[in-house]
């Protein structure tokens, strides 16, 4: 297998070599000579060639995108952000370039760039309930719980029958002391999932907290 590799690696570069002799190397040479190192998860290497692509064609954005995979790939996050700013820059309707921000963000825990990058994506599809449902929980750990609540209710009325989302609202409506939609939340949660162990425990003390605010009221 190394040595397969070893000599993909080297046919690669010699035939890359052996065309650029003719003339001058290109953009697309040096792009597609980047697409061969990321196969060989040389991503290292394979930036340093987009950079190269880049420095002729600066307005590429199939090459920016690919650039921020690769680094992605490395795990320099904060220079992949910037390389899929630069394919929104060109074209701010890149959902995948969104998308992956937005994955960038919930691994870094990133929340106020969770909610701004949803809040962008649905600008194009206002209709991606998972989307809705991400913008809420983002909200949810930011402590704003009406808005997330309000996320949440976009992405129910797209996706009803989404247990995870139920139980993300009665969390919020938990921490906004409205016990009694968080109950019929966490209901709404188990008549889908009846098994869900976590709405379970989560009803009893929702329930207990109303009955004691009931109690002492």
């Amino acid at each position: 297998m190394k040595l397969f590799t070893f000599l993909f690696f080297f046919f690669t570069i010699f035939g890359f070599l052996i065309g650029s002799s003719y003339g001058e190397i290109s953009a697309r040479d040096w792009y597609e000579k980047g697409i061969e190192l990321v196969k060989l998860q040389k991503y290292d290497k394979a930036v340093e060639a987009f950079d190269k692509s880049l420095n002729i064609d600066p307005d590429n954005e199939t090459t920016w995108y690919d650039r921020g995979m690769a680094l992605h790939s490395l795990g320099k996050d904060d220079e992949s952000l910037r390389s899929f700013d630069e394919v929104l820059r060109i074209n701010p309707l890149s959902l995948d370039s969104l998308y992956v921000k937005e994955k960038i963000y919930n691994a870094n825990r990133n929340y106020n760039g969770i909610v701004q990058t949803c809040d962008k994506i649905l600008n194009i599809t206002p209709d991606d309930a998972e989307i809705w449902y991400k913008k809420g929980m983002g909200l949810y750990y930011l402590r704003t719980y009406k808005d997330a609540v309000q996320a949440f209710d976009k992405a129910l009325a797209i996706k009803p029958d989404d247990a995870r989302i139920w139980n993300n609202q009665g969390l919020a409506f938990l921490d906004l002391g409205d016990y009694s939609k968080a109950i019929a939340a966490f209901d709404k949660a188990l008549q889908i999932k009846p098994d869900y162990s976590e709405v379970i425990i989560r009803l009893k003390f929702a329930e207990q907290r109303y009955a004691d605010m009931k109690f002492n009221s």
